[in-house]
């Protein structure tokens, strides 16, 4: 892969051809189970390209190939000083319709507790930075191309190939440059969004309002429809219709309550930009996380189409999609409260384990010959039922409920 920057291109190559004499268990792949919503199941190779030229500590890029050893997105990514991970879509290549569902994927595999496959990309980063350059070959004889030069075209003639093809049908190519137009599109748009927010002037602070108008301004927020699911079980998931004045601590307690969580955990979402925790809650907190008491979901949420993540509980690690599927101004709706309009299926029991455990439970559940440690674990499970849902007392909840 060769990338320009400014005046010079860099060489990237892949970890295995710097270091031919690396172990096969360091190979990096990316298990996809039958459950998954977005992607086909199956055992998707990840191959780490890293710079040859120095200066460029902690930068590398990943190819994610399918189990028939397509293409099917780059990542780029890049280690900071305290080992944390950024990782995004690269803008440099096409991608395939599966990118962003591979990259969330990646995502969780390398940020997931104690992840093998994060530990051996970590290990490959420090590798590449002592040995930023291969070994120095003896000069070919006349007349002979030298074996970097080979290995130089080949790269080059691999990266216009994912660049310029990317696939042989006429009708993928369209269909990549399509979504990666599209990928471009949202983020000019939220740019633009952003743009227009800090551009507004401050509202004046020495004007004293009459009663009506400042009961117009309380009254009169936009109202959001959000998709919420579980990234692990999307078979489990709720649409809420909520006002986008609310803080994000207070979208913490409306998804608590119509997901059927027991609040007993800590939290965080999670946005493109930042994350957010409660202050009032957390007892530490990093300098990149931002104040979910005093930020509103205007601020994060403010088009159709927006996108949000929600953890609960950093030990089982639910995480949830949160995905704005419309917004409507007051005048528009007839009946302007906070409700559930639909969903499916139960949350997971607290404390049962994660995505893995709760398969287990439900496995231990469906067997007609049960051992005494099933019959234990089904006396902590009680009467629950993984397909009960009651929109109604959700409903009854929301509508008494006095937010914090």
């Amino acid at each position: 892969m060769i990338r320009r920057q400014k005046d010079f291109f860099v060489v990237y190559a892949p970890f295995q051809e710097l270091f031919p004499g690396s172990p096969p268990e360091q190979r990096l792949c990316l298990e996809i189970l039958p459950a998954h919503e977005t992607l086909p199941p199956g055992r998707y190779a990840l191959h780490d390209l890293y710079p040859l030229s120095a200066g460029l500590w902690g930068v590398f890029y990943l190819n994610i190939c399918s189990p028939k050893q397509q293409i099917l997105a780059t990542l780029c990514g890049q280690w900071r000083a305290d080992n944390s991970l950024e990782l995004q879509l690269s803008p440099e290549h096409l991608q395939s319709a599966l990118a962003p569902a591979l990259l969330t994927a990646t995502w969780q595999l390398l940020n997931a507790p104690r992840s093998p496959a994060r530990k051996a990309l970590l290990q490959r980063a420090e590798a590449v930075q002592k040995h930023k350059s291969p070994p120095q070959k003896a000069d070919p004889p006349e007349g002979q191309r030298s074996p970097a030069l080979e290995e130089l075209q080949l790269l080059q003639t691999d990266a216009l190939d994912m660049l310029l093809t990317h696939y042989s049908d006429p009708e993928d190519q369209e269909a990549l440059i399509h979504a990666l137009l599209e990928e471009i599109r949202q983020l000019m748009l939220q740019e633009l969004e952003n743009h227009r927010l800090r551009q507004q002037p401050p509202a004046p602070e020495n004007i004293i309002r009459f009663p009506l108008e400042r009961l117009q301004a309380a009254v009169a927020p936009h109202w959001l429809d959000l998709h919420i699911e579980l990234s692990d079980l999307p078979g489990i998931w709720r649409r809420l219709r909520l006002p986008d004045n609310l803080t994000l601590s207070q979208l913490h307690q409306l998804l608590q309550i119509s997901m059927g969580w027991q609040n007993q955990h800590h939290w965080r979402f999670i946005s493109a930009k930042a994350e957010y925790v409660s202050y009032s809650q957390m007892q530490h907190t990093w300098e990149d996380e931002q104040d979910a008491d005093q930020i509103r979901l205007s601020q994060v949420l403010s088009r159709k189409g927006g996108r949000l993540d929600y953890e609960y509980d950093f030990g089982d690690s639910w995480y949830h999609r949160i995905k704005v599927e419309a917004r409507h101004s007051p005048a528009s709706l007839k009946l302007a409260e906070m409700q559930c309009l639909e969903g499916v299926g139960a949350c997971p029991p607290e404390n049962c384990g994660g995505f893995l455990g709760y398969q287990q439970l439900l496995a231990v559940r469906a067997k007609k010959r049960k051992s005494p440690a099933d019959k234990a674990l089904l006396s902590w499970l009680g009467d629950f039922d993984p397909e009960s849902l009651d929109l109604d007392a959700i409903n009854q909840t929301l509508s008494q409920l006095m937010l914090d």
